[in-house]
């Protein structure tokens, strides 16, 4: 059978995984859409060449990036569930080519049926955005407009993401050998590979630098949006060695005889080290959005828009979070069948899953929140921004991550006991 031919047999074998990668990219590129059209609208003071430097323009190319940025993660995380389909190629003899002609035919059909629904997601989410905003500034104008400028600039955009995909994806199928493709099957662990090791302390004390520099710095929102960037580094560290050094010792010092928590744990463990780009970008889009907040307080028009982002990119890193789940759990269902074998009923079986979700999520609320709480605390303390004001805007961060988790826990449960009970 040729590369192309296994590769849409496969993917119509696993419709469920392609579905939510494919739903990634539909929202990714509505996104853009939406937001280049933004960058183009006089209403937002953006201009039709793009020349603009005007903040709504600035805004709007920040939220694009992002949404770009988390395709891009989707795409490694698809790439990663394929590498049982590649390791078959593989071992068939195929070659580079045949491997990254494999990828390329998955990724672009899913990207040709992706990216138009996604554009025409845009084109009706388009109007109902500047309708809210058109009715708080008062604007009186059509609403379904759009500027060719929006549409080139899409194409534009689209046309890059899918140049790097075809770029990531054939270099991910050349530095794959079948020993690594066989080996990612059952684990998707970064290795070390004789880097610099640092101590984990290093990266504790670069992560709380930004804590004691808000709490000791005058409030100031483009200081501490300065500021936690530099937490991003130490956040890496933290996700990537530190908290799975935690983890492992808990493992064998209290939970090394617990028929749940071993290995919920050991799930946690790998899911970790894979959340670095989620928590970073979290931490990234959140605090530039809220610092912003502060900084057009009194510019009603920014400010919605600024809201407006901020509600888009939770939503956008939420989905993200749950594909991320998603794929994880798909490669657990033969781990999860052989604990069945050794006695694990479905009620433990799902203790497990409810014990790694819960520690998942609580990490992903925590590690952004004690830098978003903290700038969020300095700005009402200031009366830079009103307290229920930061509640609303904690509260929606919180909610919308806690129903990511929610439909995290039925997904994987599905998926890992396929309806067993």
């Amino acid at each position: 059978m040729g590369s192309m031919k296994f590769a849409i047999k496969m993917l119509k074998a696993d419709f469920k995984r392609s579905l939510f990668y494919c739903g990634s990219l539909v929202i990714s590129t509505a996104i853009v859409f939406v937001f280049f059209n933004m960058t183009a609208n006089p209403f937002y003071g953006g201009s039709q060449d793009m020349s603009s430097s005007s903040f709504s323009t600035v805004l709007a190319l920040v939220v694009v990036i992002i949404a770009m940025i988390l395709a891009f993660f989707a795409n490694t995380y698809y790439l990663h569930s394929k590498t049982k389909e590649l390791a078959i190629q593989a071992v068939s003899g195929g070659s580079v080519l045949t491997l990254a002609n494999f990828l390329l035919t998955q990724n672009a059909l899913i990207m040709l049926i992706a990216m138009p629904m996604g554009l025409i997601l845009g084109y009706f989410v388009n109007p109902v955005i500047n309708a809210i905003v058109y009715s708080y500034l008062n604007i009186q104008s059509n609403t379904w407009v759009v500027y060719p400028a929006g549409w080139f600039f899409t194409a534009i955009c689209l046309a890059t993401e899918m140049l790097w995909l075809v770029i990531i994806d054939t270099g991910y199928a050349y530095r794959k050998e079948v020993k690594d493709l066989i080996e990612a099957t059952q684990a998707m662990q970064k290795k070390e590979k004789g880097s610099i090791k640092i101590p984990g302390i290093v990266f504790l004390v670069i992560y709380f630098i930004p804590i004691i520099l808000m709490l000791l710095l005058e409030p100031n929102a483009d200081l501490y949006l300065g500021v936690c960037m530099i937490g991003l580094f130490g956040i890496g560290g933290v996700l990537n060695k530190v908290l799975p050094q935690w983890i492992m010792k808990l493992q064998n010092s209290h939970y090394l005889n617990h028929r749940h928590k071993l290995l919920s744990l050991g799930n946690l463990h790998q899911s970790l080290k894979q959340s670095t780009v989620l928590v970073q970008t979290i931490i990234i889009s959140v605090t530039f959005l809220v610092s912003f907040m502060c900084v057009y307080k009194n510019d009603y028009r920014q400010l919605v828009m600024i809201i407006m982002s901020y509600v888009v990119l939770t939503i956008l890193l939420a989905i993200s979070i749950v594909y991320k789940v998603i794929i994880e759990a798909s490669l657990r269902v033969k781990s999860f069948s052989h604990m069945r074998m050794l006695g694990y009923i479905t009620k433990d079986l799902k203790k497990i899953i409810r014990q790694e979700i819960v520690d998942l999520f609580g990490m992903l609320i925590v590690l952004p929140m004690l830098y978003i709480g903290i700038m969020i605390l300095r700005f009402t303390t200031a009366q830079l921004m009103t307290a229920q004001f930061g509640i609303i805007i904690i509260g929606f961060y919180l909610l919308t991550i806690m129903m990511a988790g929610i439909i995290s826990y039925f997904i994987y449960v599905r998926l890992v006991l396929k309806g067993k009970r």
